[in-house]
């Protein structure tokens, strides 16, 4: 996975606002909107890190929360990638019960998993 960056925060939308939420922003979008507010998640001058799914997934574990909310950039040009973590962490459970996701996507890409 291309990954931009990791972290904790409160989650400040949708029906979990206010819980504490891992965040996952992965790299590059196929649009480019002038409202954007995460420019540094693409372009060619952009670092970012390739790590394993499971090693995406280890980092998740150990930020100790329930709720993951996997962004970008655009989120579902790794599809593929996303549906595995995914898949991964939904066999597993936290001392506060199973791991509950949010995709922020631009809408642009259908994602090929339910």
């Amino acid at each position: 996975m291309n990954v931009i960056e990791r972290f904790s925060s409160i989650e400040g939308e949708g029906t979990r606002q206010g819980s504490l939420c891992s965040f996952l922003r992965l790299y590059d979008c196929n649009l480019r909107c002038v409202y954007c507010d995460t420019t540094y998640s693409y372009g060619d001058e952009v670092d970012y890190e390739v790590q394993s799914v499971e090693d995406v997934a280890d980092a998740l574990r150990q930020m100790g929360n329930r709720y993951i909310t996997i962004t970008g950039g655009e989120p579902l040009l790794q599809a593929d990638e996303v549906e595995q973590l995914i898949d991964v962490l939904s066999r597993e459970t936290t001392p506060f019960g199973p791991y509950e996701f949010n995709i922020e996507t631009n809408g642009s890409i259908i994602a090929p998993f339910q």
